[in-house]
């Protein structure tokens, strides 16, 4: 069955990586809820499972995953979309003036000029920010399995140095740069230490073992970007020491996790 949305849907294109999806949550909640009909996201679909995730909660939210990045049409079983016929259209990002001008003039970091492209307050990347009821309720049954295999003191970690090099760039994470592996010297050594890499495709169904964690250490990245996102509103988090390991990129991006967070420690250097 194909159903035809035009003139009667609001589109929206993003970027696509998961650190993009998770900063632009609280944008696309916004527009979801003053749009007067569907709102539709066109997406990657390396990050369908996260997409379907941070919008579960809202009907009116219909995700296509686009894997050819955005053509003008799009189609499958179900979805026939001509973008061009969208009712309305929205473009975050896409080194449109309205976003350079605030990453190149304004030298504010890309997830800033995000939200200031479209008139919106940069702080709704957190205080819009939510992780809907039911996938609340998941996170704490795979947090159960997750202690029942490795018992409930734990060190978390994400780095993903095992990824193939492709032209001298590990790819992995979305991430096109060089990636160096955490240096254990900073990580507690008397408790199981769980990494990360390709545990969820959905990300924020593992809130509760992010919650529950005696310790963290991230690269910059996806995991980074939503533990910065959720350090404002879960006040477990807060107690639980963070190290961030910037060294492990070529790109820093420092700008991205500001304002800082008390319990969480900036490391520039692996010395």
């Amino acid at each position: 069955m194909i159903f035809n949305y035009k003139y009667m849907a609001t589109v929206i294109i993003t970027h696509g990586g998961a650190a993009d999806h998770i900063n632009l949550q609280g944008l696309i909640r916004h527009f979801a809820s003053i749009v007067p009909n569907e709102l539709i996201i066109m997406s990657q679909g390396n990050c369908e499972g996260l997409i379907a995730a941070l919008y579960e909660d809202l009907p009116n939210v219909i995700i296509l995953t686009d894997r050819n990045m955005y053509p003008t049409l799009y189609e499958n079983d179900t979805y026939l979309i001509n973008v061009s016929d969208a009712k309305y259209l929205i473009r975050v990002g896409f080194y449109l003036f309205e976003y350079t001008y605030f990453t190149e003039q304004k030298k504010k970091s890309f997830v800033e000029a995000f939200y200031l492209s479209k008139n919106l307050d940069p702080s709704m990347r957190y205080t819009n920010f939510k992780i809907p009821q039911s996938i609340r309720e998941e996170s704490k049954k795979i947090y159960e399995n997750f202690i029942e295999k490795f018992g409930n003191e734990y060190v978390l970690i994400h780095e993903d140095p095992n990824h193939s090099i492709i032209n001298g760039f590990k790819y992995g994470d979305n991430i096109r740069s060089n990636i160096l592996p955490i240096n254990k010297k900073f990580i507690r050594n008397d408790l199981p230490i769980i990494n990360l890499d390709q545990i969820s495709n959905k990300l924020i169904d593992y809130l509760d073992v992010l919650l529950n964690a005696k310790e963290i250490h991230v690269i910059h990245s996806s995991w980074s970007n939503l533990l910065h996102n959720l350090n404002f509103s879960e006040e477990k988090l807060k107690s639980i020491p963070i190290y961030i390991h910037f060294y492990c990129r070529d790109n820093k991006d420092y700008n991205l996790y500001e304002p800082s967070h008390n319990n969480w420690t900036y490391l520039k250097s692996d010395e």
